[in-house]
């Protein structure tokens, strides 16, 4: 089991990486999801986009770390994620898992020798077929550093969570977003903001429901921290090309934008019986 550290999780059910090798800016790495996962649950089984970006995440976790040199104990705060499907979101038959593999790289921004911006891509494989591929961008922290950043945020680490999403009715431009603080998935540890992780959930949440259909690809930029103690608004959706554009606001300032696309894919999805996970 890979170290909880290494992937900034507190707890072993929440670790989906199970062994890695990193050798220089790579890494190739094996893991399991099974199918109870609380986001399997709610997707019916089938893999959901979320979860790709959470090994993405993790595997991009561990090379900051074991590549990158980046030290226990340092941020990394998201500048950009992307997720692009490149075949049909798995099926994940009940009572079993999904095994799949994952292999990435690092690309390394230095500054006075420690890391300072990081871009990880990755490919995510099951059972020798290509699922998806991603990419995400970040910027490296000291403690004393990411403190300095959030030194006004910090007064209040433990602030409250706005709750459930709801419609406006108040002039306010777009729908409030919420999250459920206790959730072990988006909130494993305290924090001083809402978590790119639950950002992008709701992102995905709207563009399904908007295009009733899957998202096939996402890009999301991260312009500002959201604070957790302030409404999160998201703005309707605006067409331009093939994509949704997306933005959320809080505090009339804009901290995030997306982009998706849910064109349908090339392939079904498929079904995936999980007997023989990596151990």
């Amino acid at each position: 089991m890979i170290d909880q550290r290494a992937v900034h999780r507190t707890r072993d059910d929440e670790v989906f990486l199970v062994d890695a090798v990193v050798a220089g800016d790579r890494v190739s790495a094996s893991g399991v999801i099974s199918s109870g996962h609380s986001r399997m649950l709610r997707s019916g089984g089938r893999l959901p986009g979320i979860l790709v970006l959470e090994i993405f995440r993790q595997a991009g976790f561990l090379m900051a770390h074991e590549a990158a040199g980046m030290p226990f104990g340092w941020h990394l705060v998201t500048s950009r994620v992307e997720m692009v499907w490149r075949a049909g979101p798995p099926h994940v038959a009940s009572n079993s898992a999904f095994a799949f593999e994952v292999t990435g790289e690092v690309g390394v921004e230095r500054r006075g020798g420690e890391p300072c911006y990081l871009q990880f891509t990755a490919e995510l494989a099951s059972a020798g077929r290509v699922i998806a591929t991603g990419t995400i961008e970040a910027y490296s922290l000291a403690p004393d550093r990411y403190q300095a950043l959030r030194r006004h945020a910090l007064v209040a680490p433990h602030a409250h969570l706005v709750a459930d999403t709801q419609s406006n009715d108040d002039g306010s431009p777009g729908r409030v977003v919420g999250w459920d603080d206790s959730d072990p998935f988006l909130f494993n540890r305290p924090g001083d903001h809402v978590v790119s992780m639950a950002l992008i959930e709701a992102i995905l949440a709207a563009a399904e429901a908007h295009s009733s259909g899957r998202p096939t690809s996402v890009e999301v930029e991260f312009l500002h921290f959201a604070e957790r103690n302030s409404p999160v608004y998201l703005a309707p959706p605006q067409r331009r090309g093939g994509d949704d554009v997306w933005e959320l606001h809080q505090d009339d300032r804009l901290i995030v934008r997306a982009f998706t696309r849910c064109d349908t894919p090339e392939m079904a999805p498929e079904q995936v019986s999980g007997d023989n996970p990596p151990s």
